[in-house]
């Protein structure tokens, strides 16, 4: 596959989904059981099940915001009971970027590697544009059921 701009047809990222890279997935998998799951029932104990039992992935794939290409994306929301931003690399790595929420909140959230942000889907949020150099993050959409 690689690097492909349409598999999202209402906000388009230049993405490659973590199941077509095979060193990634198993990395993945483990990230989401032993981590993630426990770390969203910390913060959303209303939907979030112990040790996020509940949660399951609905996509997840790298982004790569570029100065010279993608650099941005709209404000939107997700079709995702919670949506991840998870940092691939540092924030010495690019100029500007992250993960922008506007009015009320007006934050743009800029976690370090291995670092994530983790909000509910139906939030508005965007991301900020990268000015210099090459960001990558995995964007992921998880539901409960």
């Amino acid at each position: 596959g690689g690097w492909t701009t349409s598999r999202h047809y209402a906000v388009p990222t230049t993405d490659l989904p973590v199941h077509s890279v095979p060193e990634l997935l198993p990395l993945w998998n483990k990230f989401v059981t032993t981590q993630l799951g426990p770390f969203l029932y910390a913060c959303f104990p209303d939907i979030v099940k112990r040790n996020g039992a509940n949660v399951r992935v609905h996509d997840a794939f790298v982004v790569r915001y570029d100065a010279n290409a993608q650099r941005f994306l709209p404000t939107h929301v997700d079709q995702s009971s919670i949506s991840i931003t998870l940092a691939l690399n540092g924030a010495d790595a690019y100029e500007g970027g992250g993960t922008a929420f506007p009015s009320p909140i007006e934050v743009i959230a800029r976690p370090d590697t291995g670092h994530l942000v983790a909000f509910r889907g139906d939030l508005k949020h965007a991301g900020a544009p990268v000015t210099k150099g090459t960001r990558y993050i995995v964007a992921a959409f998880l539901f409960t059921v």
